[in-house]
């Protein structure tokens, strides 16, 4: 499994991870992610390694975050 993440340049960059158990309307992702990676979720298809990106932020990961207890909200 992988996402594309927002290289430090600000182009695309795919990031392999390891996924965990669905909860509720997300996926953990166990391994693979740093606090500060920026995940893409539009417009993937047709992205490819060092793309340049238009970024537009439309979520905050506080706001869909679950905690490791299992005890968060969702969006």
């Amino acid at each position: 499994a992988f996402l594309w993440v927002v290289a430090a340049d600000g182009s695309a960059e795919q990031r392999p991870v390891t996924l965990g158990p669905w909860e509720g309307d997300l996926w953990v992702i166990e391994e693979g992610l740093r606090e500060d990676d920026r995940v893409i979720v539009n417009g993937t298809v047709t992205l490819f390694p060092g793309a340049p990106l238009t970024i537009t932020r439309i979520l905050d990961l506080d706001e869909v975050a679950i905690p490791a207890d299992g005890e968060g909200t969702g969006p």
